[in-house]
C-alpha cells in the first residue's frame, strides 16, 4: 500500500487503536493470520497497521489500528451464526482450544527431542506456526473484548424488558459475569496459599510450588517475551510477598477474593430469580455467559501460545548465534527464512526496526513498511485530535458513586512506579498490570468491553473501572487529581499537577 492509499483509509474509516508492548516477531504472527482468516470469517479483515516506537533501551511499544468496523463483524459473526444454531459457539470455542493445543503438542515434540538441531527447529517452527495461524483465526473474534455482548444483546434484552439500555446494560454485566473466577484472581489466591505454606513450613511446600509452576508456567509471559519463572523466582515472590504483608493479611486477602466472587454469584442468583427470564432471554444470556467466560480463557490462551513462540524464538536465536532482541525484529516469514539460511537478519534491516516504523498487513500481500516520517505522518492521522470529554462504560462501581484520586499513567509496567492508592490509567490491562490493579483505588482503560480483563478482574476485585474511554492515557497527565463519576462514566480533570 503506497502511503497516501493508507492515509485516505485512516481518515475515511471509524478507528481501532490498541496499544501495548510487544515484539515485532508476535504481531506478525497473530496480525498477518487475523488477515488471512477469511475461510473462518467469510470476510477479508483488513489492512491492519501496527506502528513501533523507537527502541531505546527498552521493550519495544506498539499501536496496532484497524478498522472498529472490522473489529464488530469478526465478533458479531460469532453471534449471528449462536442465533441460528446455539451450539455454535462451543464448536467455535472447542475449535480454538483445539488450535492452541495442536500448537503445543509441536513445541512439546521439539522440547522433549534430545537432537535441537538446526533442521529440527526449522521443521518444527513451521509445524507451529501453521497451527498457530489457526489458532489466531478464532482469537481474532475476541478483539472486541465483549463488546459484542454490550452492541447487540443489550439493546435487545432492553427491548424485551421495556426498560432503558443503560439498565439493560446493568443487568446484563451482572448476569452474564462467568461462573468461574477469572484465572488472574484463580492465580492470586494459589500465590498467597503457597506464602502461608511456606510460613508454616509445609511437608509439601516444594511440590505445591511444582504444581503452581506448571499450572501458570506462562503467568511471566507478555507480548515480547518470556521473563525467567522458576522455583527460585516464586521462593523470593513469597518471600517478598511474607516481608511486606503479616500472616493474618494474607489471609484476609484470601478470604476477600472468595467473598468478592461469592457476592457477584450471589447477586447474579437472586437476580436471575427475581427476572425469571423467558426462553429468549435465557439464550441471549447463555451467549453472553459463555463468550464472558471464553473471552477470559483467551487472555491464557494467547499467553500460553506466545510463551510457546517465544520459547522456540530463544532456541532461534541460541541456533543462529544472534540474540534474541534480533530475532524478535523478524516477521513470521523472516524468522523460517532465518533457519533455512542459517543466518539472521541483515545489520541494516536490524537497524531500520530499532527506530520507528509501521508496517501494513493486508490479506494476499507481503507487509508493507514505513520508517520514520511516513511512518509518524501515518499515525498521526490514526491518532486524530483527542477529545475534550474523557467518557467510558462503567464496568466496575466498586459500591461507589464518585472516585476522586491521583492518576498514575502506566504504560511500561517494569520500568514505572506505582504507589498505592493511586488510580491506573493504561491503554488495556493484561497479565503483568494485575498486581498495580490490586494496589490501585480505581482503574481507567482506553479500550475495552463488557468482558475485558479489566472489567472482570475489576468487578472481582471490588475496584471501580471506567474502560473504552479511547483517549484517557493522552488527555490525562500523571499526577493529575481527578473525578469518576460511577454512574455515567465521566472523568474530570479536578487540578493539574
Amino acid at each position: 500500500m503506497q502511503k497516501s492509499k493508507v492515509i485516505e483509509y485512516l481518515k475515511t474509516h471509524e478507528l481501532d487503536i490498541q496499544s501495548a508492548v510487544a515484539s515485532y516477531l508476535a504481531l506478525s504472527v497473530a496480525f498477518k493470520s487475523y488477515s488471512e482468516a477469511y475461510n473462518h470469517l467469510g470476510f477479508n479483515y483488513g489492512p491492519c497497521f501496527s506502528y513501533f516506537e523507537k527502541n531505546q533501551n527498552r521493550k519495544p511499544y506498539f499501536h496496532h489500528i484497524v478498522s472498529k468496523k472490522q473489529v464488530e463483524q469478526a465478533a458479531d459473526k460469532v453471534f449471528l451464526d449462536y442465533l441460528r444454531n446455539p451450539k455454535s459457539l462451543d464448536k467455535f470455542i472447542e475449535n480454538h482450544q483445539k488450535a492452541g493445543e495442536k500448537a503445543f503438542v509441536v513445541w512439546k515434540n521439539y522440547k522433549n527431542n534430545p537432537k535441537k538441531d538446526k533442521k529440527l527447529l526449522e521443521q518444527k517452527f513451521s509445524e507451529f506456526l501453521k497451527a498457530e495461524g489457526i489458532f489466531w483465526h478464532y482469537t481474532l473474534a475476541g478483539e472486541d473484548k465483549g463488546e459484542v455482548i454490550n452492541r447487540k444483546i443489550v439493546p435487545i434484552f432492553a427491548k424485551l424488558r421495556k426498560i432503558s439500555q443503560e439498565k439493560s446494560r446493568k443487568i446484563i454485566q451482572i448476569i452474564s459475569h462467568p461462573e468461574e473466577p477469572a484465572i488472574f484472581s484463580l492465580e492470586r489466591k494459589d500465590f498467597l496459599r503457597l506464602c502461608l505454606g511456606f510460613v508454616e513450613n509445609q511437608k509439601t511446600i516444594a511440590e505445591d510450588i511444582n504444581k503452581y509452576l506448571k499450572k501458570y508456567f506462562w503467568f511471566k509471559t507478555d507480548f515480547y517475551g518470556n521473563k525467567k519463572f522458576d522455583d527460585e523466582v516464586v521462593v523470593s515472590e513469597i518471600k517478598k510477598e511474607i516481608s511486606e504483608n503479616k500472616l493474618k493479611e494474607i489471609k484476609e486477602e484470601i478470604k476477600k477474593i472468595e467473598e468478592n466472587f461469592l457476592k457477584i454469584k450471589e447477586f447474579k442468583k437472586d437476580l436471575l430469580k427475581k427476572l425469571k427470564l423467558n426462553n429468549e432471554e435465557k439464550e441471549l444470556i447463555n451467549f453472553a455467559t459463555k463468550f464472558s467466560l471464553w473471552i477470559d480463557q483467551r487472555k491464557q490462551w494467547m499467553m500460553e501460545q506466545f510463551f510457546y513462540l517465544f520459547d522456540l524464538t530463544e532456541e532461534a536465536a541460541r541456533i543462529l548465534k544472534t540474540s534474541y532482541e534480533e530475532i524478535s525484529f523478524c516477521s513470521r516469514e523472516e524468522i523460517m527464512s532465518c533457519l533455512r539460511r542459517g543466518k539472521g537478519l541483515e545489520k541494516s534491516t536490524i537497524k531500520f526496526r530499532r527506530g520507528e516504523f509501521l508496517v501494513a498487513f493486508r490479506r494476499g500481500e507481503k507487509e508493507t513498511f514505513f520508517f520514520g516520517k511516513d511512518a509518524r505522518d501515518i499515525l498521526k492521522v490514526a491518532l486524530g485530535e483527542s477529545n475534550k470529554e474523557i467518557k467510558g462504560m462503567v464496568a466496575s462501581n466498586g459500591s461507589q458513586d464518585i472516585v476522586f484520586g491521583k492518576a498514575r499513567i502506566i504504560i511500561h509496567v517494569e520500568k514505572e512506579d506505582f504507589n498505592q492508592g493511586e488510580i491506573l490509567i493504561t491503554s488495556m490491562t493484561r497479565v503483568e498490570f494485575v498486581p498495580l490493579m490490586k494496589k490501585a483505588s480505581a482503574i481507567i482503560t482506553d479500550e475495552g468491553g463488557m468482558a475485558c480483563h479489566a472489567a472482570i478482574v475489576s468487578r472481582e476485585l471490588g475496584i471501580p473501572a471506567i474502560i473504552g474511554t479511547k483517549n484517557a492515557t493522552n488527555a490525562i497527565q500523571n499526577g493529575d487529581q481527578i473525578e469518576m463519576n460511577l454512574k455515567t462514566g465521566k472523568i474530570k480533570i479536578i487540578s493539574k499537577k
